[in-house]
């Protein structure tokens, strides 16, 4: 075979790789406009989104949406101030419940410790109604977050009691899980419970490594053995978290975005209110964590190399072979993420803990009656499940992915120099 040929192939075969890499990376801009296609699905017609927005069902869709969702505080409000009036709480089981609460108060601005006419700070973290451990290694994370958000230094000093309950719980390998072998959803948030807490930096190293042990060989994350897009959305929320950029979760991510806008629980299936609300969770995250990185290269690029400080690499924490065995899963924690209780499997009890480098709190509370856990205080255990039903009945529906950006500029300059030497050889 001739050079000139050679150079025509290889040349042909880095512009397909370079319209390849432009045709399914992600990038900021494709991910923002799907998150407002995620907006305009969940809109569906209505003014504004605080009008299409049912509260104790779609807070999450406001965290994400911020000022987009303004006026979604004040029926907020009346929705906690009419749970009260009804039954002195915001549920009778799920301490969860106050938390996304006022996790989402206070995103828009609104004091949880004043709002509705109670302290939600008070009944939810610093002498809460109904004990955060009741819910197992769920109601444990979203404590610990709530505690952080709350702004309440009452609410922040019980962030390592919760962790700590949280540690116990960790399997040998570094995952979480409710039953059984790690799962990515659980793992994923309690990394975000760890981070920044500090006593448990081999507890958050330890997950974080177990987090690429339960990445799937298509690049996604399942829950229950399932492939799911919800649990990807959490894997992106905790990477980002750790100040990571997750490009590569954000692409498999966009693959779960439907024609109408809306977000799928699976594969080829039809957009559900939780999916999409997780999803742009997610994108939100990731936007954010796309800007820091901009902003951190430009300010590199700007600072003369001479003046730039010398920072090592830190090693990542080790964590012992021999642990002392976790507590067994309660009865609270029997349900796995993404189901609904009918399809609740029984697994063996969890792996030994990874033990906290601060000692841990054992937390003494009598277990309720059975009471599913959630695995992200979302919608009501009823809609989840109706959710998943619909899910499980409909058919694959045609689908279209969205726009991609280009991002392989350097291979498209290659395949130019390329076709270059061709040229030039041609005329020898």
């Amino acid at each position: 075979m001739g050079f000139c040929v050679k150079l025509k192939r290889i040349a042909a075969a880095i512009s397909a790789a370079a319209v390849f890499s432009c045709a399914y990376a992600a990038g900021p801009e494709e991910v923002g406009s799907a998150a407002k296609a995620a907006l305009a699905y969940k809109l569906g017609g209505k003014a504004t989104l605080a009008e299409a927005l049912t509260p104790g069902e779609d807070d999450w869709y406001a965290v994400a949406a911020g000022e987009e969702a303004a006026g979604y505080l004040e029926k907020l409000e009346s929705y906690v101030a009419e749970r009260y009036a009804e039954s002195g709480g915001l549920d009778e089981h799920k301490a969860t419940e106050w938390h996304r609460v006022i996790l989402t108060v206070r995103a828009l601005g609104g004091n949880p410790e004043s709002f509705g006419g109670v302290n939600l700070v008070r009944d939810g973290i610093t002498e809460p109604l109904v004990p955060p451990e009741r819910q197992g290694v769920n109601g444990l994370v979203w404590a610990a977050l709530a505690a952080k958000g709350s702004g309440s230094p009452e609410a922040e000093a019980k962030i390592g009691e919760f962790c700590s309950a949280l540690a116990s719980r960790q399997n040998s390998d570094g995952s979480f899980s409710l039953r059984g072998a790690g799962d990515s959803d659980l793992t994923a948030m309690a990394i975000r419970a760890f981070c920044g807490v500090a006593g448990f930096e081999n507890n958050l190293a330890a997950a974080r490594s177990a987090l690429d042990a339960l990445r799937l060989p298509s690049g996604g994350f399942a829950s229950s053995g399932v492939e799911n897009s919800e649990s990807c959305a959490q894997v992106i929320l905790a990477l980002c978290e750790l100040g990571e950029r997750p490009d590569a979760e954000a692409e498999v991510l966009l693959k779960y975005q439907n024609p109408d806008g809306g977000f799928a629980h699976l594969p080829e299936g039809k957009s559900n209110n939780m999916a999409t609300a997780q999803a742009l969770l997610a994108l939100a995250a990731y936007e954010r964590a796309c800007a820091l990185a901009s902003a951190a290269e430009a300010s590199a690029e700007a600072e003369p190399v001479s003046e730039q400080a010398y920072k090592p690499v830190p090693e990542a924490a080790s964590v012992p072979e021999t642990v002392p065995a976790s507590a067994p899963a309660t009865p609270a924690e029997a349900e796995a993420p993404h189901q609904s209780a009918a399809d609740t499997k029984t697994e063996p009890a969890p792996e030994t803990a990874v033990p906290t480098e601060a000692p841990a709190e054992t937390l003494h509370e009598a277990a309720p009656e059975a009471v599913p856990e959630e695995v992200i205080p979302m919608e009501s255990d009823g809609s989840v499940g109706e959710a998943k039903s619909k899910e499980k009945q409909s058919s694959a529906t045609e689908r279209k992915g969205p726009n991609r950006l280009p991002v392989s500029a350097f291979l498209t300059g290659l395949a130019a120099v390329v076709a270059a030497l061709v040229i030039i050889r041609l005329k020898k």
